[in-house]
């Protein structure tokens, strides 16, 4: 359920979100394999938020991510991005806290 803070605030909309895995049949079918290569997609929609000031619009956002799974954790990750979460999240690759 999503609650509404637009032109009707306390309104409910039904909401719904999506995740979907694909690989390649065969590493699928190897029962011996440790690692499963893979690709992700995931789809949220959801309302505006407030700080968009767009109140008395109706409609909803399509919130979008695309990731890989990636081998080697962190190693496999592009120099650029690896860059940017130790820029701005120092610590976190060597020691998610997750």
């Amino acid at each position: 359920m999503v609650k509404s803070h637009g032109k009707n605030p306390g309104e409910i909309r039904t909401g719904s979100s999506l995740t979907v895995f694909t690989a390649d049949r065969a590493s699928m079918a190897d029962d011996n394999a440790a690692f499963r290569p893979c690709n992700m997609n995931y789809q949220n929609p959801g309302n505006f938020r407030l700080w968009m000031g767009c109140d008395n619009y109706k409609g909803i956002l399509a919130w979008q991510t695309y990731g890989q799974k990636l081998e080697r954790g962190p190693a496999d990750a592009a120099v650029d991005m690896k860059a940017w979460v130790d820029a701005n999240h120092p610590g976190f690759l060597e020691n998610p806290p997750i």
